[in-house]
């Protein structure tokens, strides 16, 4: 995907239905308490992303008229490409978990997952 370039439609609505095979080894357990309703992070790798150079410091998203530094936007194109989404748990069924919200690709490979916490909601 090139820095202009946005998802196709399609590629968002398979990326919001749920997130399980990216997991890889890592599993949702009872433990875990990951519930319907509740805000979670999810970091990801942008593993299709433009391989990052300085030509990309400053970029125009697509949506804007302006060019910002890469740490003032949501491009995919990062010295590290991380990227993060917070999102709404719809549901869990054994190692799967239905969201709502995240901003990735069908197969992205996620690195972890992390409640939102009341104290980061809190202080906005």
């Amino acid at each position: 995907m090139s820095a202009d370039a946005a998802p196709a439609a399609s590629e968002l609505e398979a990326a919001r239905a749920r997130i399980a095979g990216t997991l890889k080894e890592l599993t949702v357990t009872e433990g875990d308490q990951v519930k319907a309703g509740q805000r979670i992070v999810v970091l990801f790798y942008f593993h299709q992303s433009t391989q990052f150079t300085p030509d990309f410091l400053v970029q125009t998203p697509h949506h804007r008229n302006e060019s910002l530094g890469v740490f003032s936007i949501c491009s995919p194109v990062r010295p590290n490409p991380i990227g993060m989404s917070i999102v709404e748990v719809l549901g869990v069924e054994g190692c799967t978990i239905h969201i709502k919200g995240l901003d990735m690709l069908d197969g992205t490979p996620v690195l972890d997952i992390k409640p939102v916490t009341e104290k980061e909601t809190t202080n906005r």
